[in-house]
């Protein structure tokens, strides 16, 4: 095993349980069936992650902020003409 490896392990344990087991998970499917993890299979597991949540709130409300100043294009609005 590589030291960068056994670090990240090391470092595994400070996450909750929930999110061991997720880790988990995700590192056996990656050993075991290489082919099958494509980029939605990352986005999944980066998504399901609950911290997610604040940072695709932020994203979106960044993205509001930038709309009203005019600096971005509204592209749900144009959607709906």
């Amino acid at each position: 095993m590589t030291k960068l490896l056994e670090e990240a392990l090391a470092d595994a344990h400070l996450l909750p349980e929930h999110q061991q087991v997720r880790l988990a998970h995700f590192i056996k499917r990656l050993v075991r069936e290489p082919e099958k993890m494509n980029g939605d299979a990352y986005w999944e597991m980066l998504l399901a992650d609950p911290r997610s949540d604040d940072l695709l709130e932020r994203l979106a409300q960044e993205a509001e902020d930038e709309i009203a100043r005019g600096e971005a294009i509204d592209l749900d609005a144009l959607c709906k003409r």
